[in-house]
């Protein structure tokens, strides 16, 4: 439902919190902002952002991404068609705030998709500490699931695979589904495979189209599959513990639709690439999830075995990072995965744009949880009054030394 600037005001002073709910919800929403709007990052070392003090309320969380209004955030009963919607805000009886999201399952990977996460609501690894001198200054831990979708700067992996000897490991909601061949998507005999040119269609090796091009490119699941791998680029590193397989062109030369990387054939399970997954081994494997650039779409799959207190895995743009991303938003050593307990986790390396985890779930804004919703971070904190001339008056001859 939309509603007009005017009709905003108004809603906005209706179903607040009575005086003794407000005294029960001390903190207040803290919002921070970057001015700047770029591929929907927050710099952490820049103090130059838009700072917002929120009563927690049953509301909407907007923002209005007009530069002249300083990328204003504002809390309303119902979504504006002038502002850009964040999230919504859930209170429960027993004062627990959330913020609600829904992420739609069952997409395909493509450009639109990846780019439409942008704004969904982000969990940030990052330290529970707001202190103006120490706000960002810390790493923090955060245990890794399967399925999970991981953002570094703008860069995205998706955890493929998780494996611990001997030990469970946990499952988030699976966000993108494998493509499906079923009985009335399989192609009529008299098509012809364009890279073999033969019409057999069997169920060991179905005709499929992948792409956009749809109708008039019809290949065999096989010859796809043996096409792809021919440009298969294999690197060992860290001993031969990690092994990253690299195609560069992963998707349809003609529509420039990224190919399925897993296709469901009667129920079971293949994959386009011929990766090899280590048999009773703690590993971790990452798919990346880029965009297309220059009509490419390079796929990369990175197989990481751990020994466990003593492996870990570097993640940066720098070149002794173990995988090294070549994107000017990943700092030179941003995080890194390791294992410990019998769990997997990711860790933050005090980098510029951060480290972030795909919230699939509402998500509580309790235990100082810190949440990246595009440009703007969300959490829960006390209102900061600004100093008195006096305080900076201690404060100035608290840090000057007199001989």
């Amino acid at each position: 439902m939309q509603t007009n600037n005017n009709e905003l005001n108004i809603l906005n002073n209706k179903n607040k919190p009575s005086q003794e709910e407000k005294k029960e919800l001390k903190e207040k929403i803290i919002t921070y902002t970057w001015e700047r709007d770029s591929h929907g990052l927050f710099d952490y070392e820049n103090t130059n952002y838009y700072t917002q003090y929120f009563d927690p309320e049953n509301k909407f969380l907007l923002r209005n991404n007009n530069e002249n209004l300083n990328n204003k955030i504002v809390l309303s009963s119902l979504e504006n068609e002038s502002f850009q919607t964040l999230c919504k805000i859930k209170i429960l009886n027993n004062n627990k705030i959330f913020l609600s999201t829904k992420i739609e399952q069952n997409l395909p990977i493509n450009t639109n998709t990846l780019n439409a996460l942008q704004e969904k609501i982000w969990y940030v690894i990052r330290p529970s500490y707001h202190d103006y001198k120490h706000r960002f200054n810390s790493s923090y831990e955060y245990e890794l699931k399967k399925n999970d979708i991981l953002k570094l700067g703008r860069i995205k992996f998706i955890v493929k695979e998780l494996n611990i000897v001997e030990g469970n490991s946990e499952s988030s909601i699976e966000t993108f589904i494998p493509y499906e061949v079923n009985n009335n998507q399989n192609i009529e005999n008299q098509e012809k495979c364009r890279i073999c040119y033969s019409t057999d269609n069997t169920e060991d090796n179905p005709m499929i189209s992948v792409c956009k091009c749809k109708g008039s490119m019809n290949l065999h699941f096989e010859c796809l599959k043996l096409w792809l791998n021919s440009q298969l680029i294999k690197t060992d590193f860290k001993g031969q513990l990690g092994v990253s397989y690299t195609v560069k062109k992963f998707n349809c030369e003609l529509c420039h639709e990224p190919y399925p990387l897993t296709i469901k054939i009667k129920n079971k399970l293949y994959n386009l690439l011929n990766y090899v997954i280590p048999e009773g081994q703690n590993y971790v494997v990452l798919q990346s999830l880029n965009s297309i650039k220059e009509n490419e779409y390079p796929l990369n799959i990175h197989v990481l075995m751990f020994i466990e207190n003593e492996t870990n895995y570097t993640l940066g743009r720098g070149h002794d990072s173990d995988i090294r991303i070549s994107d000017i938003s990943v700092s030179r050593n941003h995080a890194r995965i390791f294992m410990k307990n019998r769990k997997y986790y990711m860790e933050d390396m005090n980098s510029k744009f951060g480290t972030l985890v795909l919230a699939k779930n509402d998500v509580s804004l309790s235990n100082h949880n810190i949440f990246q919703i595009g440009r703007t971070l969300v959490f829960l904190g006390k209102e900061k009054k600004p100093e008195t001339e006096i305080q900076k008056f201690k404060k100035y001859f608290e840090n000057v030394d007199i001989e």
